[in-house]
C-alpha cells in the first residue's frame, strides 16, 4: 500500500468525519429491521466523470441516486474524500463502502469485500505531440504523473526497471498540465476519464500510448459491519446496469464507448484500441 504521511489538517479532518459517521447505536447494522439504513458511500475519485462541476454532478453522484432507487432496507449517502483521508477512515474501521475500486489497491484493509463488478476500466498513457512517446526506447527512463496517494500495482515492474520514474501531482488535470510544461513525460490516467474529456472538454491534442497498461474491473467495496447486505447491493447493481434510462445517461457520458465500458469483459476490453 502506497502511503504518505498526512499533514496535521488532513489528519484532524479525517478523525472529525470519522465522529461524524460512526453509528451512534447498534441498531443502525441490523438487517432484519423495516428501518432505512443510511450507510457513507465513500468516493475518492475527484476527477471527470465521477465528480465534474461541483460535488452534486458527476457519474458518482448520479450512479448513488440509480442506485437507492433499487435498495430496499438501504439509502447510500454520498461522502467525497482524498485517499489519504480514506485510509485514515478505514485504519480506524469506519463502516461504510467505497465506490469504483477494486481490493488489488486495498491490499492493506483485506476485511473489505467487493461487490459483483459495476464496469470495466483501464490505464492509459497520453503525451504531447512536441514530445510524443508511442513505444519505451530502451535505455531511457520517462517521468510519468500519477495522482499521489493512488497505488498501481502493475507499474511496480517498469518502475524497478527504471522505465518509468512516477513525479506525482494532485489532481488527474494537473498531470496533464505536467506533461504539457514538459515536467512529465507521460499522464496516467483511466479510459473512462479520456472517454468523458474527448466528449465534454476542449482539450489539446495528446499523443495515446498505443495499448492499455492494465485493465480492472471497478466495484463497491463493503466494509465488514455491511457484509450481509452484499446479495441486495449486487442486485441493484444488475438492475441499475439494465435500467433503460441509466443506460441512455451512460451515453451523454461518453457516447457508445462509455457504454461499452458497461458491458464489456476485462480481455475484451484490452483487446480494444485506445481511441
Amino acid at each position: 500500500m502506497f502511503s504518505r504521511a498526512l499533514t496535521l489538517k488532513t489528519a484532524f479532518s479525517g478523525i472529525a468525519l470519522l465522529f461524524l459517521l460512526l453509528p451512534t447505536s447498534t441498531s443502525c447494522f441490523a438487517t432484519n429491521s423495516a428501518r432505512v439504513i443510511s450507510i457513507p458511500a465513500f468516493d475518492y475519485h475527484t476527477y471527470s466523470p465521477y465528480n465534474t462541476n461541483s460535488q452534486k454532478a458527476g457519474l458518482s453522484y448520479d450512479w448513488v441516486r440509480y442506485l437507492n432507487k433499487y435498495l430496499t432496507h438501504i439509502k447510500l449517502e454520498l461522502v467525497h474524500v482524498d485517499r489519504p483521508t480514506l485510509d485514515t477512515l478505514l485504519k480506524a474501521n469506519t463502516p461504510g463502502l467505497i465506490l469504483w475500486s477494486n481490493p488489488r489497491w486495498f491490499g492493506a484493509f483485506p476485511a473489505l469485500l467487493a461487490s459483483e463488478p459495476i464496469f470495466m476500466d483501464s490505464d492509459i498513457l497520453v503525451s504531447v505531440p512536441e514530445r510524443p512517446v508511442k513505444q519505451f526506447e530502451p535505455g531511457r527512463t520517462y517521468r510519468l504523473c500519477a495522482i499521489k496517494g493512488y497505488v498501481y500495482p502493475t507499474l511496480e515492474p517498469f518502475l524497478e526497471r527504471k522505465i518509468l520514474k512516477r513525479v506525482d501531482d494532485q489532481s488527474t488535470k494537473k498531470c496533464l498540465s505536467s506533461v504539457q510544461s514538459g515536467r512529465a513525460d507521460l499522464a496516467l490516467l483511466n479510459r473512462s476519464t479520456w472517454l468523458y474529456m474527448n466528449e465534454h472538454q476542449k482539450t489539446p491534442k495528446w499523443v495515446v500510448y498505443p495499448e492499455s497498461i492494465d485493465a480492472f474491473a471497478r466495484h463497491l467495496l463493503v466494509s465488514s459491519h455491511y457484509q450481509a447486505l452484499l446479495p441486495e447491493l449486487n442486485a441493484a447493481i444488475e438492475a441499475v446496469n439494465n435500467d433503460p434510462e441509466w443506460r441512455a445517461l451512460l451515453l451523454v457520458y461518453g457516447s457508445k464507448n462509455f457504454l461499452d465500458l458497461f458491458e464489456l469483459t476485462l480481455d475484451s476490453l484490452l483487446e480494444l484500441p485506445v481511441r
